[in-house]
């Protein structure tokens, strides 16, 4: 059997994906990642397209990510990405992103599940979309993704799910919820210093014209918890953001 290898993908950062500081901000970062687990993916003939026509979806459930540096506006990387295990619930996914030098600027952990279209529930993966064959004999140097525990209290702020927050899954993209939460800091924050890590967790599905709470927990100036309700109370994602020390 042929050996499996990361899936390699070269991105060039533009200049609509900085911020003030003109390193890219985390929520293209992030997109980054996932369309290369998304092009990974249909290599492997389990993609979008593949599981999209048996009424299935990928969906990610847990992140976590470790960033030496965000790279620069026209600044060259390479993404790589790998499966690392498959249960029955969860299959896991690693990546690394290498700048043009090979200096390995990021590492993340991931979980990811498959639903069912119509009933919006993880299937089976050891029996609808066996992951094993494709485990890559490979490690990250940062741990599995955490449990991101829930918060409690009044919101900071209050977003209106819009057209422009909709993915083809009919559901808040991935990403959105991180601009959400990040929108709610100072600018100072992002110009003082750089997001070191971040951990996400996805347990429920944000739609057109909810009203998502976005509560936050300051625990020190550089640390943040953030959790994302729904109308009904149920968390649809829970996240901590942790900044680097100020830059001199």
């Amino acid at each position: 059997m042929e050996m499996m290898l990361p899936y390699r993908k070269e991105f060039q950062v533009a200049a609509q994906d900085v911020d003030v500081t003109r390193h890219q901000a985390l929520p293209a970062f992030g997109s980054c990642l996932l369309n290369t687990a998304g092009q990974a993916a249909d290599q492997l003939g389990i993609g979008l397209e593949h599981l999209y026509r048996r009424g299935l979806a990928w969906v990610l459930s847990r992140l976590h990510l470790e960033m030496e540096r965000l790279p620069l506006v026209d600044e060259k990387i390479v993404v790589e990405t790998w499966v690392s295990d498959c249960a029955r619930l969860v299959t896991g996914r690693n990546f690394r992103v290498v700048s043009a030098d090979g200096e390995v600027i990021a590492q993340a952990t991931s979980l990811w599940s498959v639903i069912n279209f119509e009933t919006r529930r993880p299937v089976d993966l050891l029996q609808q979309v066996d992951m094993t064959p494709f485990i890559v004999d490979q490690t990250v140097t940062v741990p599995p993704p955490p449990r991101v525990d829930e918060l409690r209290g009044e919101p900071v702020a209050v977003h209106t799910v819009r057209y422009s927050d909709i993915d083809f899954n009919a559901h808040t993209n991935s990403m959105k919820y991180v601009q959400w939460m990040l929108d709610t800091l100072d600018i100072q924050q992002f110009e003082r210093r750089h997001i070191a890590v971040f951990d996400i967790n996805y347990t429920h599905e944000a739609v057109f014209g909810e009203q998502i709470a976005i509560l936050r927990e300051v625990k020190s100036d550089c640390a943040f918890r953030f959790d994302l309700k729904a109308p009904s109370g149920r968390s649809c994602c829970k996240a901590n953001i942790v900044f680097a020390p100020d830059v001199e």
